[in-house]
């Protein structure tokens, strides 16, 4: 049966690749699987699938580092003839999918895809809840086509999911500070991730000094300066493993997502932040006791400072800068989707006051339909402007 299983594969790789036109190079996160023997024994299945398909043009680099993969793709890359096809695959989580994105962008003919094998794997949800299976599928990887998507520009650096400013990124270092320190209760208990997400949040709205920083900002032309604890421009739904803030937000429909939050005080901050993590802005379910707001709009292009340093984060990479200036690339990058898959819209755009409900997917020739396959276009984000 297991023979049947490997003939059926290698006849689906065979049908769809000519092995003299594609190089598959995996980058793999090695910090991503918990023993040293579950990698190896990826590593196995990868050479087995192109064994049994025989095609050879394959190559696998064990990652020793941040943004080590950058160089390495680079590197690699430049040994091919000039717009050779190839295809990068980022074996891990979140951190490996953003260092072969930086790696590949801008390159003719290379593809991307991400094989999930991280702690939270958040772009892997804007293709809906409980798929990492489907993108684990080595044969269906190297065989399914590649469809065009959004990509983050913050000046130097890409991102595919999100770039946050402010007391948010504050909050998501702490969180990933507590998953290090509890990382047996990290992996055993399911709702870690959000409850530490809020523990970190609590925390930070302590922080008067960057609940009080001002921003100038201007989104696609317009001035919006002030005071906000959370700036989160997003491209993908999800982040966090568990939360969706954004679920607008559909990565090939040529727009960013940009919610602002304002409050002035710890309990408004809070009050905020919790509404703001669940999607609720227009009909909040708690009551806010002081002038706080969340707003929501699609746009194009967001550029932020601040007289004092800002703290960014692009897909978990934190980082200071006194300026930042972020653009959406559409079709910036082709990634790869395996098995049909397709990029989903939790909630609908209504115009920028948030609320709504269900779900709707965006097919890879941009139409919008809902789960039962009907025609469902009108009114939401991916029918334009």
């Amino acid at each position: 049966m297991a023979e049947d299983k490997a003939f059926e594969q290698a006849a689906e790789v065979e049908k769809i690749i000519d092995r003299h036109e594609k190089e598959h190079l995996f980058v793999v996160n090695p910090r991503s699987f918990p023993h040293k023997s579950d990698m190896d024994a990826f590593v196995s299945r990868v050479g087995r699938v192109f064994k049994d398909a025989g095609l050879w043009a394959y190559h696998i680099h064990v990652s020793r580092y941040p943004r080590d993969a950058i160089g390495v793709v680079h590197k690699y890359i430049q040994g091919l003839p000039q717009g050779q096809p190839i295809r990068v695959y980022a074996v891990g989580g979140d951190g490996i999918l953003f260092d072969c994105l930086n790696a590949v962008m801008g390159v003719e003919g290379a593809e991307l895809a991400a094989i999930p094998y991280g702690r939270e794997n958040d772009f892997v949800r804007a293709f809906g809840d409980k798929k990492e299976e489907l993108f684990r599928d080595i044969a269906a990887q190297i065989a399914a086509p590649s469809v065009p998507t959004d990509v983050i520009r913050c000046d130097d650096n890409y991102a595919l999911n999100f770039c946050v400013v402010g007391l948010e990124t504050m909050a998501i270092m702490w969180k990933i500070e507590l998953s290090k320190r509890f990382s047996r209760a990290r992996d055993f208990i399911p709702w870690f991730g959000s409850a530490a997400y809020y523990l970190s949040t609590a925390f930070a709205s302590f922080n008067a000094r960057i609940r009080s920083q001002e921003y100038q900002i201007t989104v696609d032309g317009e001035v919006v300066n002030g005071n906000y604890v959370t700036i989160h421009i997003s491209n993908g739904p999800c982040y966090g493993k568990t939360l969706a803030p954004v679920g607008e937000a559909v990565p090939d429909d040529g727009f960013l997502d940009l919610v602002l939050g304002r409050a002035q005080t710890i309990a408004g901050v809070l009050m905020v932040m919790l509404n703001y993590v669940r999607g609720r802005r227009k009909k909040p379910r708690l009551r806010f006791p002081e002038k706080v707001s969340l707003a929501h709009r699609r746009v194009r292009e967001v550029t932020i400072q601040s007289d004092r340093p800002l703290m960014v984060d692009l897909d978990g990479e934190a980082f200071f800068d006194t300026a930042i200036a972020v653009r959406v690339v559409p079709g910036g990058v082709r990634f790869v989707a395996p098995h049909e898959a397709r990029f989903v819209q939790r909630v609908p755009y209504d115009g920028g006051l948030g609320g709504g409900v269900g779900i709707r997917e965006n097919g890879v020739n941009g139409d919008v339909v809902n789960e039962n396959g009907a025609d469902a276009s009108s009114g939401g984000k991916g029918a334009g402007e």
